[in-house]
């Protein structure tokens, strides 16, 4: 009723008029009257507490201009005022300040009054106080020169209370932090005065520390302020209700800041440059400085042409192309020179691009060191030929100039989208253009660029994080008050269950709050807490190993979920921010599926019920108390869970930087090492493990529409991982699923490479790896086989630099028969072999065949000379060699037609041209100088070949004429480079084959031979191949015997038989050449 009639009194009034006027006078007479009924002492704790609901109904309806009636605002300065102060004093049990406010009104007041009401021997006495309290910060918020009272206020009515007796202080607290207006005047007190945001955290830290409900209340208090923060930063148009002045004041102590964080940094580049600039002046780092100049000369060309690119995908292509011209100059600049070509590979170069563009872009934010940028060109996963000394000229160039200084790079451009994705220096997420499916509903971490219009916006962000930094430890405190997880014992004390479900609700506001900031170190406190408490991974184990036999219920609260919920919510943001967040992640992960792999075992149940229409887990949750949750509710959380789990992996493929993407598999993968090497039960560690293979598995195969240098080093962090999964110390389940995850990430990540790059060579290396061990098992060798014939038959125009390790992975299958009731039998893994061969021949792509026989042949040769000759059986060795025969027939048929050339094989065939003169001359010189008797002193001077030993001696000196491939083209060159491989493979052969395959070998060579001279080819090519090749291969034979290089007699006599038959076998198909060409040069 008092409200109303003073709403009625102003209602009829002017500002400024006499009528006003004579309102305030009544308004100071009625509450003078109060405030005597008040300090008279002699009214009971009810007439008090009425007295002050009264003054509240007075001062709530008074205007902002209130402080203009002189009289008034002097009775509200120096009575009312001093009175509130007094009345909390006297309440309380802390003694105020000698220079404050209220030791001047006690002093004066203490003769006149000596004794006080207690405000808090009444429940609701203490809130009639705080609602006069609310008002007078209402009030002196609108009077300019008040700071100074409304501070001293302010500290008295917040920190006098006694800690246990401050509920009504922080309801009040928290009245001022959710209302707009009076949290917009209490922001600019703080503004103003440095001492207002210690005063409310010492408040809340105080009523933290009680043993009672206010501690509760503490907790939210500090919510509320969070929330409050929050609230700011998320409607940027609220803070355009601040003054200029507030702005002013701000920014003067963010600029403070900023400019000791620039000396710092500045000082750090120096020191860096300082003691990586000078390098020794030597000629081999002349010839790298020449490189790197080259380098980055180059570098800073092409970066205008790349900032116009729109899309990142098509920077990256056009990086690639950059490196393979750099490395292709390099290698023919100089041919007698090959020391830049020797060392740098367009693998090194293409990383070394990224590295310095990711410097370079942030010269004035960070430092470099030789070892962050070896790191990051070597330790990318792929075959980076550089030299140290490179690099090092690199890093020092970098540091001494900055090579886009001349370049106008925007803010917003594809170029700086893909550094940013690779680096993750800025902890954002992947920018959109990489995500090629529907665009993602996830929030981003909020992101200076959304603001960068906005100045006062980033002055009140700046000042916001400095005000939570300040007191981050209080924070920490406050929200570790209470046990994150409620014990059995406690789950009874309603103030601990209260207090926890408090922090959590809090943790979840601050979580935002340090994802608003980009807080990193308290991120990873908060998931500390989080990971440690909530997910107690090591006590879940314990209980499912001591109930292994029984059916007991893991016991699980409504408390216990909300954590769980918190923490998968937030972690693709908070992993983002702190890389090392993301082990209490998958320890998270852990846990949810662990439990829910158990209560699936005792309930034999998987449909728990769920009901689709519920919105949440926390809708699931709000009609629970905090005792143990029955099993039903138990499982529909966890099928919860474990759809947020799946809504996670997704997520993180998608939005993932690549530092942070590596973070998280790195984390897996170690989980998955520990479960291997500490968990007791074969079993459950097998299925346990299964699971993170095959979340790793999934991470890796929906990286694949990333750049290439996101899938080098996503590949580095997990093949190892895979490949050591497959050795025989690890259950059986682990290494099949191990080869088929390797399998479905290589077949993902595999595509066509720019001509110069070798990452597939590294993809398939693994396959080698797994296959080089010696204790491989026969089972994962034919796994691992039947693999590479899926990738021969579906892609094998996409394996590139792949097909050597390919090859080589067959190679290094260990081949035997196995023996089944007494006999011979040919094994699976065999089988699996000739399966690969056979695919391979059936390639119909002369390109991959002219590329890869040298290779595939080595492997072929390598299959035919280990097979086991104590075995009667020869099936799988005669099957072998009879794709040799096939691969004579595909070579001559290529010699015909119009396949394309392969540049290395007209290289190697030059290369065999240069060894085939120095030779000659060799040989020639070893000739002049010697003592050998002449051929004409040593055999009759007879026409037994139809040529005299004396023309024998002159033509001896004379070299070898031509090449018979002198006139041929490349196309035909090549091919005849692929047959004197194979030439000299199966000449090999013939010393080291068994001998249930000499005579078909010896038959077959010699047969191929003389066919030649039928072909295109030529007779003077099967010459060739005859006196360059076959004899010499059977003069090292002849050597070998004559020196006793074997091992038992029986083995002596079989290989002196023979090398009769063989030379018997090309003796006769010398004869045969000489008839033909008798009179010739040849």
């Amino acid at each position: 009723m008092l409200n109303s009639y003073c709403i009625n009194r102003y209602s009829k009034t002017l500002s400024g008029s006499q009528e006003e006027i004579a309102v305030f006078m009544d308004m100071t007479a009625l509450l003078t009257e109060l405030l005597t009924r008040i300090d008279s002492g002699n009214g009971s704790p009810e007439e008090i507490q009425l007295a002050l609901d009264a003054i509240y109904s007075v001062l709530s309806v008074q205007p902002s201009n209130f402080h203009r009636h002189q009289p008034f605002w002097n009775f509200f300065n120096s009575e009312l005022i001093p009175s509130m102060l007094c009345l909390i004093q006297t309440s309380g049990e802390t003694a105020a300040p000698k220079t404050s406010i209220l030791h001047r009104s006690l002093h004066r007041k203490e003769s006149k009054k000596p004794q006080r009401i207690n405000i808090f021997a009444v429940a609701d006495s203490p809130r009639s106080f705080y609602q006069v309290c609310e008002q007078v910060i209402r009030l002196l918020a609108q009077v300019p020169d008040a700071q100074d009272v409304w501070v001293e206020f302010l500290r008295t009515i917040l920190l006098t209370p006694p800690a246990t007796k401050r509920t009504e202080t922080l309801k009040l607290l928290k009245r001022l932090l959710t209302n707009q207006h009076r949290l917009t005047e209490l922001l600019e007190l703080m503004a103003s005065d440095s001492s207002v945001w210690p005063i409310l955290i010492e408040c809340i830290e105080e009523c933290a520390k009680c043993e009672n409900e206010v501690a509760v209340e503490a907790v939210r208090s500090i919510n509320s302020l969070l929330e409050s923060i929050n609230m700011l930063i998320e409607r940027p148009e609220v803070l355009e209700e601040f003054s200029d002045l507030f702005y002013t004041k701000i920014c003067e102590k963010n600029a403070n800041i900023e400019a000791e964080e620039e000396n710092r940094i500045t000082e750090a580049i120096h020191k860096a440059s300082s003691g990586s600039s000078h390098l020794p002046k030597t000629s081999s780092i002349d010839e790298e400085s020449k490189s790197v100049d080259n380098f980055l000369e180059k570098l800073r060309k092409e970066l205008p042409r790349w900032i116009e690119l729109t899309t990142k995908n098509h920077v990256d292509q056009n990086i690639q192309q950059f490196a393979a011209r750099i490395v292709h100059e390099n290698a023919t600049a100089d041919e007698n020179n090959t020391s830049e070509s020797q060392f740098l590979n367009c693998d090194a170069i293409y990383l070394t691009t990224y590295s310095v563009l990711s410097f370079c872009l942030r010269f004035r934010e960070s430092t470099i060191s030789k070892e962050w940028l070896l790191e990051q060109v070597k330790g990318a996963g792929c075959m980076a030929y550089v030299d140290t000394k490179w690099l090092a000229v690199v890093q020092a160039r970098v540091l001494n100039e900055n090579i886009l200084d001349e370049v106008q790079i925007p803010l917003h451009c594809a170029l700086i989208d893909l550094i940013e994705d690779y680096d993750g220096y800025n902890k954002r997420l992947l920018s959109k253009d990489v995500r090629k499916e529907e665009p993602s509903n996830s929030t981003d971490i909020k992101d200076e660029t959304d603001n960068s219009t906005d100045m006062k916006t980033i002055a009140f962000q700046t000042w916001s994080k400095r005000l939570i930094r300040s007191c981050w430890r209080t924070i920490t405190e406050i929200l570790t008050r209470f046990p994150l997880k409620v014990s059995k014992k406690s789950s009874h004390e309603k103030t601990i269950v209260d207090g926890t479900e408090a922090s959590l609700e809090s943790m979840r506001t601050l979580c935002t709050t340090l994802l608003n900031f980009k807080l990193d170190k308290e991120v990873l406190w908060l998931y500390e807490k989080l990971g440690e408490h909530v997910t107690d991974l090591e006590e879940l184990r314990e209980f499912i190993v001591k109930n292994a036999d029984s059916k007991k219920v893991f016991p699980m609260t409504r408390l216990d979920a909300l954590g769980m919920d918190l923490l998968l919510d937030n972690a693709i943001q908070c992993g983002t921010l702190s890389n090392a967040c993301w082990k209490y992640v998958v320890r998270g992960i852990q846990y949810a599926t662990e439990l829910e792999r158990y209560l699936f075992r005792i309930t034999k149940n998987s449909n728990t019920g769920y009901d689709v229409a519920e919105k949440g887990l926390r809708e699931l949750l709000e009609n629970f108390g905090q005792n143990e949750l029955p099993v039903p509710i138990v499982g529909k959380i966890l099928d919860e869970l474990m759809l947020k789990i799946d809504c996670l992996l997704d997520t993180a493929v998608k939005t993932l930087n690549l530092n942070s993407i590596c973070s998280f598999l790195a984390i897996m993968v170690s989980s998955n090492e520990d479960i291997l090497k500490y968990s007791d039960s074969q079993i459950d560690r097998a299925l346990e493990s299964c699971n993170i293979i095959q979340r790793i598995s999934r991470l890796v195969v929906g990286s694949s529409t990333r750049p290439l240098v996101h899938r080098m080093k996503i590949w580095c962090t997990t093949k190892e991982h895979f490949v050591e999964l497959t050795r025989e110390k690890f259950p059986e389940e682990v290494s099949k699923r191990a080869i088929s995850s390797l399998h479905d990430c290589i077949k993902a990540l595999l595509q066509k490479e720019t001509p110069g790059f070798c990452f597939n060579q590294i993809l398939f290396n693994a396959f080698q790896n797994v296959l080089c061990v010696e204790v491989c098992k026969p089972e994962t060798q034919e796994h691992v086989v039947a693999i590479l014939s899926t990738f021969i038959q579906e892609c094998p125009e996409m394996i590139g630099s792949g097909w050597k390790p390919l090859l080589g992975a067959v190679k290094a299958v260990r081949i035997s028969t196995e023996i089944v009731e007494g006999e011979p039998k040919i094994s699976h893994t065999n089988q699996a072999v000739l399966h690969f061969f056979k695919s391979y021949i059936e390639l119909e792509k002369p390109e991959i065949l002219m590329a890869t026989l040298p290779e595939f042949f080595q492997c072929l040769i390598n299959y035919l000379q280990t097979q086991d000759s104590n075995l009667e059986d020869q099936e799988v060795c005669e099957t072998a060699f009879a794709f040799v025969l096939q691969i004579q027939g595909i070579l001559l048929k290529y010699f015909e037609e119009d396949v394309p050339a392969q540049e290395h094989l007209i290289k190697r065939i030059r290369e065999r041209e240069k060894a085939h003169l120095f030779v000659e001359e060799a040989y020639m010189q070893k000739v002049e100088h010697s003592f050998m008797p002449l051929l004409a002193k040593t055999l009759v001077e007879a026409p037994q070949f139809g040529v005299f030993p004396s023309q024998l001696d002159n033509t001896s000196k004379k070299p070898f004429p031509y090449f018979p491939w002198h006139n041929m083209n490349d196309r035909q060159m090549a091919i005849c480079e692929l047959i004197l491989n194979m030439v000299e493979q199966l000449s090999s052969l013939v010393v080291t084959c068994i001998p249930q395959l000499h005579q078909k070998l010896l038959f077959d060579l010699s047969q191929f031979v003389s066919t030649i001279k039928t072909t295109a080819l030529g007779m003077p090519f099967g010459v060739y191949s005859l006196c360059t090749i076959i004899l010499p291969t059977l003069q090292k034979w002849v050597q070998r015997e004559k020196y006793g290089f074997l091992s038992s007699i029986e083995v002596k006599n079989t290989s002196i038989r023979n090398l009769k038959q063989a030379t018997g076998a090309f003796t006769e198909l010398i004869a045969d050449y000489i008839k033909e060409f008798s009179g010739k040069a040849f």
